[in-house]
């Protein structure tokens, strides 16, 4: 009986600490908590290597590659991808590959289209690649790569680093 007396009370004692509380406080008082953030334009670039593979000079034709640009900003953020004339180039039309411990040249050309009229440039509106922001999807920009025949040059490996900017 002595069990049944203690859960009673306990119950009883509970339920006045309710009731005490809730009169305790009868008045309230309220505000805002203001909550914000400002999310501001950012692009990442990764690029793919463009590898013509292995090129016969001798047959007499234009050897054409592509390769990926991924371009991911910020939703709706309006971007340019350029592509700069590279290591050894005097312009974006004048892109060359250098053989490896030598200074023989090899020509090729970087286009934004598959039509190859536009060599991929620095000039935004003119012979960039333009885009919009899909969040964190990326945008793949395809880059149409050419060697033009006729390029009397030694056998060996040639090499070239052009700059992938993203101006936004």
């Amino acid at each position: 009986m002595i069990y049944l007396n203690r859960t009673y009370i306990t119950a009883i004692a509970a339920m006045a600490c309710t009731v005490l509380s809730t009169s305790a406080f009868s008045a309230t008082v309220t505000d805002n908590l203001v909550v914000n953030a400002t999310v501001v334009n950012s692009c990442s670039v990764t690029g793919d290597t463009l590898n013509f593979g292995n090129v016969d000079a001798l047959t007499g034709t234009t050897v054409d590659v592509t390769a990926t640009i991924s371009v991911t900003c910020t939703l709706g953020t309006t971007y340019n991808v350029q592509l700069d004339q590279g290591t050894y180039g005097a312009s974006v039309t004048t892109r060359k590959m250098q053989k490896a411990a030598s200074t023989e040249l090899l020509s090729y050309h970087l286009y934004t289209s598959v039509l190859n009229t536009t060599e991929w440039g620095v000039t935004n509106g003119v012979d960039t690649v333009a885009g919009t922001g899909l969040g964190i999807a990326a945008t793949p920009h395809l880059v149409y790569g050419s060697i033009p025949a006729g390029q009397e040059v030694p056998a060996g490996s040639y090499s070239d680093t052009v700059t992938i900017t993203v101006a936004y």
